[in-house]
């Protein structure tokens, strides 16, 4: 019988899926996170290259794709910095695996 409170995964419980499923699952949140913070929400690989953006419109500003984060050398851990594009605005970045260069 299976303990409920355990904190120990079982090798049924861990969840895999490959680097396209998680990207396009991200992909997939992005419209979500951009109309919630009312900004963009973007997907970077590890060197800060913008892989995919939209804004809070569901629109996808092209001319942000293959431009790199101004700030990604400072990022190793969750924050928030100034934007690139948008005056007065935020970026919030959430690293997925390591991030840093």
């Amino acid at each position: 019988m299976r303990e409920i409170m355990s904190n120990e995964p079982e090798a049924d419980d861990v969840i895999s899926v490959s680097r396209q499923e998680l990207f396009q699952n991200l992909k997939n949140a992005l419209p979500l996170i951009a109309a919630v913070t009312g900004g963009y929400a973007t997907i970077m690989d590890r060197s800060g290259v913008r892989l995919y953006t939209i804004d809070s419109e569901g629109v996808e500003p092209v001319e942000m794709v293959g431009k790199r984060f101004q700030d990604m050398d400072r990022i190793m851990h969750p924050c928030v910095t100034s934007s690139d594009f948008v005056l007065e605005a935020q970026n919030w970045v959430l690293p997925i695996g390591p991030y840093a260069s």
